[in-house]
Order: structure tokens, then sequence, then C-alpha cells
């Protein structure tokens, strides 16, 4: 599980292990002491935090130019329908300026 450093806290660490989450990368906020600052440097750490950073960047993408912001289909089946059909356009676009 990761998320960005609001969420950087050791008691939300302990509550997703707690919750039986075996991977939890979520940068601490402040001044992390040396055995966080070794943690937070380690090649796998680092990775999945610049995982999360590029599915953010796609996320900012599906929602200005696939509609993500607002779904127009009531309900939760109804927003997934609308999530599944962006997804699809986006996906389309980026195998098309493959092809062509």
């Amino acid at each position: 599980m990761t998320a960005d450093r609001g969420y950087g806290e050791k008691s939300v660490e302990d509550d997703l292990h707690d919750a039986g989450v075996r991977h939890v990368v979520i940068p601490r906020k402040g001044k992390p002491g040396k055995a966080r600052q070794a943690e937070e440097r380690r090649p796998a750490f680092r990775k999945t935090i610049k995982w999360r950073t590029g599915s953010e960047g796609r996320i900012s993408s599906l929602k200005r130019g696939y509609g993500w912001d607002r779904t127009r289909l009531d309900g939760t089946e109804g927003a997934r329908i609308w999530t599944g059909q962006a997804v699809l356009a986006h996906n389309l676009v980026k195998i098309g300026a493959l092809a062509g």
C-alpha cells in the first residue's frame, strides 16, 4: 500500500499493518530520523513511490481528458461503468498512437 506524505505517520502504518497490509510505503511527515531515512532510501521504497507518482499523473490526465472528474451515471455501478469507459478510451488512444 502506498500513499502520499500527508498520511505519513507511524500510527497510520501501524493501523495498516494491524489490518493485514504487508507492505506499507508512505514517506513520513517532517524530517525523518536516521533509521527512517535509511528505510526511505531503499530501492524498493523509492521504486514504489515513483510508481505512485506516475499513477497520480495518469489519474490527472484521465480526469482532464476523459471525464473522470465526475460520473454522469448514477450509483456505484454507474461510476464503475464510467471509469471503465474512460480507461478503454485512454488505452485506445495510446494504442492508436503506437500503431500510427
